[in-house]
């Protein structure tokens, strides 16, 4: 695993279409948890289960689109 990889489309199988959609509904997600999250841990009223449910669904998402390195 590297922090710049240029061959990660081939790698993963994919294109730029397909990863700009998948990739932008994981990082979506995960803004809006962590955003919820911050606003949960102020107001304990707001968003119940919200945060972790959306990370659960960026994981779900995750492991239907391929299997990620055990390094990660």
């Amino acid at each position: 695993m590297k922090l710049i990889n240029f061959n990660h489309l081939k790698e993963a199988n994919s294109n730029y279409f397909h990863h700009f959609y998948y990739s932008g509904q994981c990082t979506l997600l995960c803004l809006g948890a962590g955003f919820l999250g911050m606003i949960h841990t102020i107001f304990p009223f707001v968003g119940d289960f919200y945060a972790p449910v959306m990370v659960k669904k960026a994981i779900e998402i995750t492991k239907n689109e391929f299997t990620a390195p055990d390094s990660i």
